[in-house]
């Protein structure tokens, strides 16, 4: 594989991972960001058949198409894709806000959120926030979702990745870091928590 080629495989990668979160589990999401920062496509490839084998990962006819295209380019069944086709797409059931579920106080911004801030100052983050993510019913957990914006021209894969091993050093479990380059029109879960969201500073 050419130099190009695998820079054009793992931008692909990153979009589709960026499209896929809300739905897949944030498990399977850190682990395929984390081994897309590594310079490990075939594993993303591998982790993410498995967990859309399930049947219960939806995506648009779209998004399936360049799913197949990516699996098969890894040596994955494409069919793999067919049962998580879906005509028409519903928004993932998360509910976003900029305060943790005990409410604002002085210990809203704490020593995890600041681990992440003194990441980004070496990452080419230009902008970071942190939403918390409220599930559907109580049957899971609510969780921070960091957004890192990054100047055209930076690798969002390795912010990423960078970022999700510092939250992971910090004690947060499965972090979650939706990185992208600025003006990058973002997917609707991705809008949704920059809407709530509150901007950290950045610790250079």
């Amino acid at each position: 594989m050419s130099e190009e080629h695998a820079a054009d495989t793992r931008a692909e990668w990153h979009d589709v991972l960026l499209r896929l979160a809300g739905w897949l589990a944030d498990e399977d999401l850190a682990k395929a960001r984390a081994l897309l920062a590594a310079g490990r496509p075939e594993d993303v490839a591998e982790v993410i058949a498995q967990a859309i084998n399930t049947g219960l990962v939806p995506y648009s006819p779209e998004d399936a198409d360049r799913l197949r295209v990516l699996l098969a380019g890894h040596k994955d069944d494409p069919s793999l894709v067919d049962a998580g086709v879906r005509q028409e797409m519903e928004d993932p059931p998360y509910d976003f806000a900029s305060v943790p579920p005990w409410g604002i106080g002085p210990d809203v911004v704490d020593d995890v959120d600041h681990a992440v801030a003194e990441a980004a100052a070496d990452a080419q983050v230009t902008k970071l926030w942190r939403a918390w993510r409220y599930p559907p019913t109580g049957l899971q957990s609510v969780r921070r979702v960091y957004l890192a914006e990054t100047p055209v021209g930076a690798d969002p894969a390795e912010t990423a990745g960078r970022l999700q091993d510092a939250l992971a050093r910090a004690g947060e479990p499965t972090p979650q870091v939706e990185a992208y380059v600025a003006g990058t029109r973002l997917p609707y879960y991705q809008r949704s928590a920059l809407a709530r969201a509150e901007a950290l500073t950045i610790q250079r």
